[in-house]
């Protein structure tokens, strides 16, 4: 299966192709993940208060 360059943080969320945002995973692996964002920055990001409502309902935690 060749790889693919994948979002870790989806473009639906952050909107570049930096290079430091660009991992390499496999196509069924892209796919799977989708638009969701990673566990480790999401924890993150929700610890950040003053940004944190906004990342929940861009994540679908908050409505």
């Amino acid at each position: 299966e060749p790889s693919t360059f994948d979002h870790y943080i989806p473009r639906a969320i952050w909107r570049t192709w930096r290079q430091r945002n660009l991992v390499l995973a496999c196509g069924p692996c892209n796919n799977a993940k989708g638009d969701t964002l990673p566990w480790t920055v999401a924890v993150l990001v929700l610890r950040n208060v003053r940004h944190g409502v906004e990342w929940r309902r861009a994540c679908g935690l908050a409505a």
